[in-house]
Order: C-alpha cells, then sequence, then structure tokens
C-alpha cells in the first residue's frame, strides 16, 4: 500500500477524462469508464493503492509532471478519496 505523501505531497495529477467506454475484465465483470469516472459490474471490485478497502466505483488519476504525463503512473482511488486530493492540492 503507498503512502499518501508519497503519492500526493510533491507528485501531480488529473482525472483521466478521455477514457469512456466499457471493457469486460474478467468472465461477467464489465467496468464501465464515464469521462475518467468507473463503476464494475458485477462481482469484481478493485483496490486503491491507499486502502484495504475494495470499492466498485472511483476514478482513475494519471501523473503529470511538466505538463505532460508519466508513462506508468495511472492509479485508481474512490471518489471520496478524489475529495481529498483536490483539497490538497495535488489534482490538476
Amino acid at each position: 500500500m503507498a503512502a499518501w505523501d508519497e503519492l500526493f505531497e510533491t507528485r501531480k495529477w488529473r482525472v483521466m477524462k478521455e477514457v469512456t467506454g466499457s471493457r469486460e475484465v474478467a468472465p461477467g465483470v464489465t467496468v464501465t469508464f464515464t469521462a475518467g469516472r468507473f463503476a464494475i459490474d458485477g462481482p469484481g471490485a478493485f483496490q486503491s493503492p491507499l486502502s484495504f478497502n475494495k470499492g466498485k466505483g472511483g476514478v482513475l488519476l494519471q501523473e503529470v509532471a511538466s505538463g505532460k504525463d508519466v508513462p506508468g503512473s495511472l492509479i485508481t482511488i474512490g471518489t471520496a478519496m478524489l475529495n481529498r486530493v483536490k483539497a490538497a492540492g495535488a489534482l490538476t
């Protein structure tokens, strides 16, 4: 599990709003994306790097540095955590 300060103290993130559509990720488990927000249909769940709790929806965050996306830095977080990221000023 990643630490809050490791992810959000000095790094900047954006919601990947260009991601829209549905994708079956396992038999009977479909993830629906709408402008970077997602919901999981079926028996599946996602786990945030900040929590041991499993959720059924949230947002995709992409790290940004010098105005460009940082390859390989995509993370998922729950909607409640998104509000905390915004309040910390880590969202661009």
